[in-house]
């Protein structure tokens, strides 16, 4: 919000008590006009059915070439505009309006919409050095979660919201139905476009097709039976707990304030649902002491250390960083979604900006994978490989890089 300078704007009020007033600014004559005074043009302030400073027009006098004061708040001689229930969207210099059964529609160019930031008032943009910007108002819509199976049913979950708002994602309240789980939220009952949430709220994203009621439908789809959701880190890492169990991706996951501790071997189903866990780091050290490490065993590290009978789809596993500490004195096998697997099925995934590195010359076997270190039984089908780059990892040792499949 810009703040114009004192003495860049009169403000007039169409009452004589007002116009009296405006002789405090030091003059012996009854009343100044404005334009006298250097303040010759005329900005009109128009609601257009709602109040501002309890009128319905509000008239204001600039010094040429002046950015316009753009009313906001509840205190001051231009306070936010009302309107009802309804959100000021802006101020327009022109509008056009068309009559329908459901009462006057007004209709605005975005070319006519007032920058207060940039605009500045001028000969070029007023017509005798006047001009009057319009408020453009949206109803506030409802927010209607509904059933993709059955979207004539009842609502699910009911919320409002103010245009100009950002519509976020459900988070401890959610659309429920009994015996099945919340897959995702989508724009279109056929559920073939997902909803995207964490955006603005604008008059287009508003549907009036329900009798002319503002309102924004969202569909949810479900899948029978009790599966896990994950939307958080710590839901993530309370897989754990559970490996053999069935969970799903709620949204995108970032992991970039972890440093990860590989969740151990995992034989359940992980959906991805198309989401990402991303900037995963990984710091990686195998030591063992004495003599006791000639016959160590290998220690896997990943998101997941193994995979064993495993599922893993629609998965995107983003921006990796794993670190191999050049002390290990056993064995390694690393890869972004785990070291070693066996009977494990991994679709539709995406590993996308995969570094594997060490901090220095290592003296030990490593196996590196930019997904994993499967054997004959692990199958890998439409996967999609981006940015790998394991070229600041060095061993004395035997090095096996696993290429993409």
């Amino acid at each position: 919000m810009y703040k114009l300078k004192k003495g860049f704007m009169i403000l007039l009020l169409a009452t004589s008590t007002m116009l009296l007033g405006g002789c405090s600014i030091g003059t012996s004559s009854l009343f100044i006009h404005p334009a006298e005074q250097g303040y010759e043009y005329e900005v009109t302030y128009d609601t257009l059915g709602g109040n501002i400073n309890q009128v319905d027009k509000r008239v204001v006098y600039y010094a040429g070439n002046s950015l316009l004061f753009e009313p906001n708040g509840t205190a001051g001689m231009l306070v936010q505009p009302k309107f009802g229930e309804k959100s000021l969207v802006g101020w327009y210099t022109k509008y056009t309006t068309e009559e329908s059964k459901d009462g006057t529609i007004y209709h605005y160019n975005e070319e006519d919409l007032w920058d207060f930031s940039l605009d500045r008032v001028s000969d070029e943009n007023t017509s005798d050095k006047k001009i009057t910007l319009y408020a453009r108002w949206a109803d506030n819509p409802s927010i209607n979660f509904l059933d993709a199976a059955n979207p004539e049913g009842d609502i699910l979950l009911k919320w409002t919201i103010n245009v100009g708002n950002e519509l976020k994602r459900p988070t401890s309240t959610e659309p429920k139905k009994n015996g099945f789980t919340l897959i995702d939220y989508y724009k279109d009952p056929e559920c073939t476009e997902k909803y995207v949430f964490d955006k603005v709220i604008e008059e287009g994203d508003i549907d009036y097709s329900n009798g002319g009621k503002a309102q924004i439908n969202i569909y949810c789809k479900f899948i029978e039976g009790e599966i896990i959701r994950v939307k958080t880190v710590n839901q993530l890492k309370a897989i754990a707990d559970k490996p053999d169990g069935q969970y799903i991706l709620a949204n995108d996951i970032d992991l970039s304030t972890e440093t990860w501790t590989p969740i151990e071997t995992f034989s359940g189903v992980l959906d991805g649902n198309g989401y990402s866990i991303k900037n995963l780091n990984l710091n990686v050290k195998n030591r063992a002491s004495g003599i006791t490490a000639k016959n160590a065993d290998e220690v896997s590290y990943g998101l997941f250390s193994k995979l064993d009978g495993a599922k893993i789809k629609d998965l995107t596993i983003k921006d990796v960083n794993i670190v191999i500490d050049k002390s290990s004195n056993v064995k390694l096998c690393v890869g972004a979604l785990a070291g070693r697997t066996k009977k494990t099925t991994i679709e539709n995934c995406t590993f996308d900006g995969i570094t594997i590195s060490s901090d220095g010359m290592c003296s030990i076997n490593i196996v590196a994978s930019s997904y994993v270190a499967g054997d004959y039984s692990t199958k890998i089908n439409n996967c999609i490989f981006n940015n790998i780059n394991t070229n600041k990892l060095t061993t004395s040792g035997n090095l096996e890089v696993i290429e993409q499949k």
